[in-house]
């Protein structure tokens, strides 16, 4: 296999349901790219990197922002929140934002109408687990023909003014227009300098030579078109989202699209996950309460925190040494947990085998399963960077990443949080399904709810031996093994290795 990028653009997308970990891959190519162009999505997504030990969370800003000679494009297929942009760029001091940051102005803008209609819609129960970011209303919007652009605010107020009350009417929103109206106003004239005609950008520089790097949100099976509908984001997450997205000419040369697929596969919000591993409201309450025992605060004024304090303090405290017992009994003894659970003889003595009974109790493969997803996501980390909700955690789906290889044209993949995966005894990943009593390889997309996921096991690594890892040779044998079954399975390279959150906790194998 080529391990090597072609010469010319890239594209970075999430290749699973999203969190995949695509911050620290385009921050890396970053470092070789002139211009990184975000063509989708808005604050729904959440970026989060690791640099010289300091974490920083992105929402709307592409990851190439740490370069501090790229340009950073927020192209036509985004939709922005000006005020959260304004704040997230002076969370970024001294990095030279105001000169290089460039927003398309014909990007949609979203309103508070915007953002309360999606709160309202989620705490009506009539959601998909959306952020509340506004982003589905907003791109609703826009195909109603009811959306505020960045240029409607700065050159035709009037029929910005027009779009404002359509969204009003069409929404139900109480407050007055003019009041919403004076709100936008003032938030955009905040980034007014910041506003142009991107594509007008991008053409000649894509013409005069320069390294485009594409960076996707959301991941494949959150796509519009192609994902688990309904269950979906609203805009193209892919690589042919990018020509519209970013208002490039048909054509243009793409050579690299690479996949980011997180060892540890994770879904937030509603929708099937047939690798899931345990139920997220249940496991919410117990890794939660467990969280603020550790952290000896009060749980009320956790809730009180923002998104990212509250995933800064997860962070900190919810470590794979830090499962509350019996789960940590269990880890300890996974593999007679494993026999236990199959039927087969054990060489637990008499007391720990009650203590394991005891544990797993009446469906002891479920309760296991239950404790495993627990240990993922804490070893892990899997909270949410832009909302703070749990991650539900599964084993790879491989079935569902062949099938969004093939859809999407993919040439590489990226596996990021592999170092998450040690000291699991036995590592499983999904190779097809059951669906109605027949197996079958191919994705389900439209009956998934019924799918029965089939395993392959594969050993086992610790996880010494690979956060220190620093060339594919370096792994241990079985996480080797691991990734090559990933490369079978996909039946393209990974040719990027994540086995810890910084920036050097990366194995290239190919040139970027």
């Amino acid at each position: 296999m080529d391990y090597n990028l072609k010469p010319g653009h890239t594209v970075v997308v999430g290749a699973q349901w999203g969190d995949e970990g695509k911050g620290k891959l385009v921050d890396l190519l970053a470092a070789e790219a002139d211009v990184v162009v975000r063509y989708q999505g808005g604050a729904n997504a959440g970026h989060t990197l690791v640099v010289d030990g300091r974490e920083v969370i992105l929402h709307l800003i592409p990851s190439g922002a740490m370069n501090p000679r790229a340009y950073c494009v927020m192209a036509q297929g985004t939709v922005i929140d000006p005020s959260a942009l304004k704040e997230e760029m002076d969370s970024l001091p001294g990095m030279g934002l105001e000169g290089r940051l460039l927003i398309s102005e014909h990007a949609s803008i979203v309103t508070p109408i915007e953002l309360w209609a999606d709160g309202n819609r989620e705490s009506n129960g009539d959601g998909v687990g959306s952020t509340r970011k506004g982003i589905g209303p907003c791109y609703e919007d826009r195909a109603g023909r009811r959306a505020v652009r960045f240029g409607d605010m700065l050159f035709n107020p009037k029929h910005a003014q027009r779009m404002v009350e359509k969204q009003m009417k069409h929404w139900k929103y109480g407050d007055s227009a003019e009041e919403v109206f004076n709100y936008l106003r003032e938030a955009v004239e905040m980034v007014r300098r910041q506003v142009t005609d991107t594509s007008d950008f991008l053409r000649p520089s894509i013409k005069s030579g320069n390294k485009l790097l594409f960076e996707g949100a959301q991941g494949a099976l959150l796509d519009v078109m192609q994902g688990t509908y309904p269950n979906v984001t609203s805009s193209s997450t892919g690589p042919s989202g990018v020509y519209e997205g970013a208002g490039i000419p048909a054509g243009t040369p793409l050579p690299n699209n690479i996949g980011v697929v997180k060892a540890v596969m994770t879904r937030v919000g509603n929708g099937p996950f047939p690798t899931q591993l345990v139920d997220e409201e249940k496991q919410f309450g117990q890794v939660m309460g467990f969280v603020y025992q550790q952290a000896r605060i009060d749980p009320q004024f956790f809730k009180n925190l923002l998104p990212d304090e509250q995933n800064s303090l997860r962070r900190r405290f919810a470590t794979r040494y830090q499962l509350p017992d019996p789960y940590s009994f269990v880890m300890e003894h996974l593999s007679e947990a494993e026999s236990f659970v199959e039927g087969r003889p054990t060489a637990l003595d008499r007391e720990d085998l009650d203590e394991l009974t005891a544990t797993l109790g009446t469906h002891p493969r479920r309760r296991l399963d239950h404790i495993l997803g627990m240990y993922l996501q804490v070893a892990a980390g899997e909270y949410g960077a832009t909302s703070g909700r749990p991650r539900k955690p599964g084993w790879l789906d491989g079935a569902a990443l062949n099938h969004v290889v093939k859809q999407w044209g993919l040439t590489h993949l990226a596996v990021t949080k592999l170092d998450c995966l040690a000291d699991i005894e036995n590592l499983k990943i999904g190779t097809g399904y059951t669906v109605g009593g027949r197996e079958q390889r191919h994705f389900p997309v439209f009956n998934l709810e019924e799918a029965e996921p089939r395993y392959i096991e594969l050993p086992g690594f610790s996880r010494e031996n690979v956060i220190g890892a620093r060339t594919f040779e370096q792994l241990p044998s079985e996480a080797q093994g691991y990734i090559r079954k990933i490369e079978e399975i996909a039946g393209i390279p990974v040719f990027m290795v994540g086995v810890g959150p910084d920036r050097e906790q990366t194995i290239l194998r190919g040139k970027l």
